[in-house]
């Protein structure tokens, strides 16, 4: 008993300051490009509040807003319980009108009392 209550102990130890980094620094969102238009977009955050609702939207070069949208309903990315969330997307399949160029994504809490944005390049 006395060994697991060392071991937990350590546990906290080193994951305590870790896990406090993310929110200390604030919520970040991270995008990658695996290839080609054609191929996934992975936007993934960390640091944001734990079971928290966000919602997308993609932003053209031109300005014009895109939100992710599944039979008609605006989709919500709920935050996992380590404030943790990954998204991915094809253009070609869930935007077929999207084209090339220096886009930005924003993710808003349900409420929009917070939003943070991240830049990517779209290529052919």
């Amino acid at each position: 008993m006395r060994r697991a209550l060392v071991a937990l102990a350590l546990v906290f130890a080193i994951a305590g300051p870790t896990a406090g980094l993310a929110t200390a620094e604030g919520p970040s969102i991270l995008v990658t490009i695996e290839g080609p238009i054609d191929q996934p977009l992975y936007f993934t955050g960390q640091g944001f509040q734990p079971g928290a609702g966000l919602r997308q939207a993609l932003v053209h070069p031109d300005g014009t807003l895109y939100t992710v949208v599944k039979d008609g309903v605006e989709q919500v990315w709920v935050v996992s319980p380590e404030g943790n969330f990954i998204v991915i997307l094809v253009p070609t399949i869930d935007f077929p009108n999207l084209g090339p160029g220096d886009w930005y994504t924003r993710f808003c809490t349900e409420d929009g009392a917070g939003c943070w944005e991240a830049t990517f390049t779209i290529t052919m």
